[in-house]
Parts: C-alpha cells; sequence; structure tokens
C-alpha cells in the first residue's frame, strides 16, 4: 500500500514505531511494514523477535506485523 512519506515519518522512528492505533497505525500499515522489514533482511535473519505491550490492540497487530505482505 502506498502512503506519503510524511505519514510513515511520523510513525517510524529511529529506534521503534509510535503512533495512534486507528488514527496512524492499523493492521494494514503494520504488515505493511512487516513485509518490507523481511524484503530489507531476506535470508539474513534465523529468527526476529517481535514483541508488543498490555493494550488490547496489540496481539493483533503484532499477528499482522508477523504475516507481513
Amino acid at each position: 500500500m502506498s502512503r506519503p512519506a510524511a505519514a510513515v515519518h511520523r510513525v517510524i522512528k529511529a529506534y521503534d514505531v509510535r503512533g495512534l492505533v486507528g488514527e496512524e497505525l492499523d493492521e494494514g500499515f503494520v504488515a505493511d511494514v512487516g513485509g518490507a522489514f523481511a524484503r530489507l533482511i531476506g535470508d539474513g535473519a534465523s529468527l526476529v523477535v517481535i514483541g508488543h505491550d498490555m493494550r488490547a490492540s496489540s496481539p493483533s497487530l503484532a499477528a499482522r506485523v508477523r504475516r507481513g505482505k
């Protein structure tokens, strides 16, 4: 999915991803990020850890990152 660069830069920081769920982050966005990350690392990593916090939206967003696009 194509997104404006400014929208991506508001959410993706140097060391983390931060944004308001439903406004700046949604399952489509995090799936795109997961897919892009997988393409970036290719076969260069044997293990990637995806963490999340206790918020209700975290498990579904983490699952979408894992599935990617």
